[in-house]
């Protein structure tokens, strides 16, 4: 399988970039474990970061499902993710590491952070830093992921 991206630490993002701000205020509402709870998720207090958020929810049978797409995604991207499933459109090898990503935040090891070449048809590849944070419902359940993806 070959790999869509690079694991790398955190203190390698610039701090201006949107995956830090994202983590910045997703860790000041980390009260303990390793995901925040979605009744904490304020929007409003990271608006510059919304253009680059991608929120998935999990579903009862266990897919993910888009129910945001942030505009700079979608540019980016050249997709408009929200109201899709995880794998819609992307290769089977690409969605098989996202799902792994995903298993890894909800066991309580997250959030991840990487380093990406966009493998995009028809469009120059982008290099771009990716953080993806986990979020619990109120039964302390991992019920959403936000996945913030930006230009280097």
């Amino acid at each position: 399988m070959v790999p869509y991206f690079k694991h790398i630490p955190s203190e390698e993002i610039p701090s201006e970039h949107p995956v830090s701000l994202f983590r910045a205020f997703w860790e000041s509402k980390l009260v303990s474990g390793s995901l925040v709870k979605w009744a904490d998720f304020s929007p409003m207090s990271i608006a510059e970061v919304l253009p680059w958020v991608l929120m998935l929810e999990k579903q009862p049978d266990g897919q993910f499902f888009y129910k945001i797409s942030g505009s700079g995604c979608e540019t980016l991207f050249g997709v408009k993710y929200e109201g899709k499933f995880l794998g819609d459109d992307l290769p089977p090898e690409a969605t098989e590491q996202r799902l792994e990503e995903f298993r890894i935040v909800e066991r309580g090891e997250g959030p991840l952070f990487s380093q990406n070449t966009l493998p995009i048809a028809d469009k120059q590849f982008k290099e771009v830093y990716r953080g993806v944070f986990g979020f619990q419902d109120d039964d302390g359940l991992l019920n959403k992921i936000i996945v913030v993806i930006a230009p280097i």
